[in-house]
């Protein structure tokens, strides 16, 4: 087995295991019998809505490529990538296993790993702004110091990701960074260096179409949208009594630790995440655990869905 998924599995298992021990089973249990189910699957509906502007928005990233699939065919690689992600780390799985459902690791792997960065880059910073903006706005004493601790790591990021666009939203940018490039090609032949250097070029496939970088931002907006609306439904499942600007932050701060790349599918950090965040508020643990682990049996029902078109695929 690899060596890295080894590590991977061995940190959600860890997690899985202290959480184990830490939380009151008995609280569990009590929660768990007064979850409402009728919101929950309402979140879950939601949840399955998520693809289709997912497909949308790659679908027109792919425009200017080689690489041209239908909605419905888009739709059903992304359920199958998740039932692949399974077994790849957190954050990154989903993106790796379209990559090769997409280019089948043959025609137009290059290009796909730009728009995975910039579909990467639309997340994070939809991301930073739901948890910061809130934060920034947020008057309660409960969360001050942590507030004042994570705003200016929030707001760097931010600038990172509006950097990064720059490359696209002013072709000046683009061109002074490319008489670089194109001075460290001539003086280095080392073949990463080069194919990294050539997924720099290929950048400039939406140098001159940025309208399609807008029109992929607008429908992930409403991929985001749905999605908060979607937490926001398991929170009322539970119970969990917070005001909706609330739950935008804290959603999207774990969301924003799901992306590091450190355990299976997200398992036993969606669920310590949850737990940390909701602890400021002085909510039991127990709860943040379930509404992880309700989370995460949405991705298990995604997986099944995935794995059922996997089998039927031709």
């Amino acid at each position: 087995m690899d060596r890295k998924f080894l590590i991977k599995l061995g940190i959600t298992l860890s997690l899985l295991v202290y959480l184990g021990f830490k939380v009151d089973w008995h609280q569990i249990n009590a929660a768990i019998s007064h979850i409402n189910l009728l919101p929950f699957a309402f979140s879950y509906l939601i949840l399955l809505l998520c693809s289709i502007p997912l497909a949308m928005r790659l679908r027109i990233l792919l425009q200017p490529t080689v690489l041209q699939f239908g909605l419905k065919r888009l739709i059903q690689v992304q359920f199958i990538s998740q039932l692949y992600s399974l077994l790849l780390p957190s954050g990154i799985g989903i993106s790796i296993a379209r990559w090769y459902k997409i280019t089948q690791n043959r025609l137009g792997r290059r290009v796909f790993v730009v728009i995975t960065l910039i579909e990467r880059a639309m997340l994070t910073l939809t991301l930073l702004l739901c948890t910061g903006i809130p934060l920034l706005l947020s008057k309660d004493e409960a969360i001050q110091s942590f507030r004042s601790s994570v705003l200016p790591i929030i707001f760097l990021l931010v600038f990172g990701c509006f950097f990064f666009f720059s490359f696209f939203l002013h072709p000046w940018v683009y061109e002074k960074f490319s008489l670089t490039v194109r001075w460290i090609q001539s003086k280095f032949s080392s073949g990463l260096l080069r194919r990294m250097l050539g997924i720099y070029e290929d950048c400039g496939l939406y140098v001159d179409k940025r309208h399609l970088l807008l029109k992929g931002f607008a429908h992930h907006l409403v991929f985001q949208a749905l999605n908060f609306l979607r937490f926001y439904l398991v929170f009322v499942a539970l119970g969990v009594d917070l005001p909706f600007i609330t739950i935008l932050w804290i959603s999207g701060l774990v969301l924003l630790i799901l992306s590091l790349p450190i355990t299976i599918a997200g398992f036993g950090l969606r669920e310590t995440g949850f737990a940390w965040v909701l602890a400021l508020y002085g909510i039991d643990p127990e709860r943040g655990v379930i509404l992880g682990a309700m989370i995460s049996l949405q991705v298990f029902l995604n997986i099944g869905i995935g794995a059922i078109l996997n089998m039927f695929e031709k």
